[in-house]
């Protein structure tokens, strides 16, 4: 599995794109996440992550925080393995 973080969810991460021509190869799983602050001091734990399923074992995830809340990576993965 491979994680690439990027900050445009629309775009493919330029680190996925030097991992194919340096290496040949893409991960089973491929996973690319986006951490965003809305204008509100603390989201809500069902509407802190999305997660969209891509197809051929690829995965966008976008997270959700308030501008009072620090991101925690074990957080994303739990709350995006219980929603599937």
């Amino acid at each position: 599995m491979a994680v690439f973080l990027t900050g445009n969810h629309e775009l493919v991460p330029a680190a996925l794109m030097h991992n194919m021509k340096h290496n040949k190869i893409v991960h089973s799983e491929v996973i690319f996440l986006t951490v965003g602050t809305e204008q509100i001091p603390r989201v809500p734990k069902c509407d802190k992550i999305d997660v969209e399923k891509l197809g051929a074992g690829m995965y966008r995830i976008n997270a959700h925080y308030g501008f009072m809340e620090q991101p925690n990576i074990d957080t994303i993965f739990a709350l995006s393995r219980d929603k599937g």
